[in-house]
């Protein structure tokens, strides 16, 4: 039987808490980073209509 090592974004979708200390956590960790530039840009692009 194969032995298959979970990859941080299994474990995290698997409900597993992730520890901060993970070694795995940069990983994680960069794509929150994107996700808060992403939605920082968006954020920038609202018009609002009504004005």
């Amino acid at each position: 039987m194969e032995l298959h090592a979970r990859t941080i974004f299994e474990r995290e979708l698997a409900g597993e808490v992730i520890s901060l200390d993970d070694p795995d956590y940069p990983q994680i960790y960069a794509i929150i980073r994107r996700a808060i530039h992403l939605t920082s840009e968006l954020n920038a692009m609202l018009v609002d209509d009504n004005e």
